[in-house]
């Protein structure tokens, strides 16, 4: 009975398909990289915290509010510690 051991043994051998291995954590995806740079530019310019998804989300180009608030949640202690921009970047004053 061999032929029936090697049968058994196919049927129950896990086949591995579906999407392909994502990406380190450490190399931010495009979307990933705008929403952090947004945020820590919104802080600069005194943005608070609870603010910064709704006002990146209404950006072109930006993921859904769910998104932003996932990368924001998960970079927050990065755009915390980054420094505030200098120079250009800074709204006009009234």
């Amino acid at each position: 009975m061999p032929g029936r051991v090697a049968a058994d043994a196919r049927r129950t051998a896990p086949i591995r398909e579906g999407p392909a291995p994502k990406a380190p954590a450490d190399a931010p995806d495009e979307a990933t990289a705008l929403v952090i740079a947004d945020a820590i530019r919104l802080r600069g310019w005194g943005k608070a915290w609870h603010e910064l998804a709704e006002a990146i989300t209404r950006m072109a180009g930006r993921p859904s509010i769910a998104e932003v608030r996932k990368i924001l949640r998960t970079h927050k202690a990065e755009i915390e510690a980054a420094p505030a921009p200098r120079g250009s970047d800074r709204p006009p004053r009234s």
